[in-house]
């Protein structure tokens, strides 16, 4: 189920006491960890390309 319906008992009380905030928290949060990793493939494919370049 969505983890939002047992917003209460679970998250209630935390910082993010308000239940509708916390859906656009969870989308900010998750784009930001995706830009992230996309950046560190980026970096991984960079040096597997150079140590094969040594």
């Amino acid at each position: 189920g969505n983890p939002f319906d047992n917003f209460a008992p679970f998250l209630g009380e935390l910082p993010y006491q308000d239940k509708a905030a916390l859906p656009k928290v969870v989308a900010e949060r998750k784009q930001s960890i995706n830009d992230l990793k996309i950046k560190v493939e980026d970096q991984l494919v960079h040096a597997h390309f150079e140590a094969k370049a040594v």
